[in-house]
């Protein structure tokens, strides 16, 4: 009788638990589906822009449609394209502007000085990154069938060292050869390659950004006289 009534007991208690645990869910359901609801609405109606991951490719990438009229007032014009780069902009244009990609699109980078040019051993501007350290810039205006080669890279490979800088960016609005590849990747993380399908991503979705700094640089040479 006893055991009886305990089996009982356990039973309701089991029957209690579940009950309760069934009204949770459904009250949480309740409260769950008009959040999803308004959380892939508010998706679906914003664009979502993240930045580019950093890779070593040749590949074609995806690139966001232009936005034209999106700048402040007196903000400079910048080419949105590497192909425009390369027809409006002269080499020493170039080299200067790709310091400004970089401050631009990715950060962390403030312009030290331009010194591209003969005898520039390499080199054609010189960043300082968040902790002070050098990093190099090289940059090549070439058409999109002048491929960048295993020589160029080693070169500018060799030419940090003398520079004292912890690594460099090879900016070009050509490609990287299939022969450069292997250079690059030996490299590792002090060659930090962007070629032309990675300029088109930065000039597009990092358009006022790089603007700004494209200013700040010219700004920062007439201050200096040059």
């Amino acid at each position: 009788m006893k055991r009886g009534i305990q089996i009982a007991a356990g039973v309701s208690l089991c029957i209690f638990i579940y009950t309760l645990l069934a009204h949770a869910m459904m009250f949480a359901w309740a409260l769950f589906f008009p959040v999803a609801i308004l959380g892939l609405f508010a998706l679906a109606s914003s664009p979502l822009v993240a930045p580019p991951a950093y890779i070593h490719s040749n590949h074609a990438v995806a690139v966001a449609p232009q936005q034209q009229g999106s700048f402040e007032e007196g903000l400079p014009w910048i080419p949105r394209t590497a192909h425009e780069a390369h027809a409006t902009l002269s080499d020493k244009e170039f080299e200067l502007f790709s310091a400004a990609v970089i401050i631009g699109a990715l950060g962390g980078y403030t312009f030290d000085r331009h010194c591209g040019g003969p005898g520039d051993r390499g080199v054609d501007v010189i960043l300082r990154n968040t902790y002070g350290h050098v990093v190099a810039v090289q940059s090549k205006r070439h058409a999109s069938d002048n491929h960048i080669s295993s020589e160029m890279v080693r070169t500018f490979l060799g030419s940090l060292s003398p520079h004292d800088a912890v690594y460099g960016f090879f900016v070009t609005t050509s490609t990287f050869s299939r022969d450069a590849q292997p250079d690059l990747q030996h490299a590792g993380w002090r060659i930090r390659p962007i070629d032309a399908p990675r300029l088109d991503v930065h000039l597009q979705w990092r358009a006022r950004e790089i603007a700004l700094a494209w200013r700040e640089i010219q700004d920062q040479l007439k201050r200096a006289g040059n």
